[in-house]
């Protein structure tokens, strides 16, 4: 998994990336209220969000692939961390 906002490599457990700091949102986190949310849940019960997949989560729109690695990077990373 990688960092949404900085594209550095991120273990499955961690809630904090060690480069940048940010928070890392797991699959069975609500990402508009962080309250936890079941497996088979399409909806939030804190705050009626609709629940995004995990794939969606895992593989954000803020990621493109590294032109040298091929690996997925943040757009906002000014070079590759890998």
């Amino acid at each position: 998994m990688f960092c949404e906002n900085c594209g550095s490599q991120i273990g499955d457990d961690d809630r904090f990336c060690s480069s940048c700091g940010a928070q890392v949102k797991s699959d069975n986190t609500c990402a508009n209220c962080g309250a936890e949310i079941g497996e088979s849940d399409k909806f939030c019960s804190s705050c009626g969000a609709q629940v995004t997949s995990s794939k969606s989560i895992n593989t954000p729109s803020g990621l493109i692939d590294c032109p040298d690695c091929g690996k997925p990077v943040s757009r906002k990373a000014k070079a590759c961390p890998n």
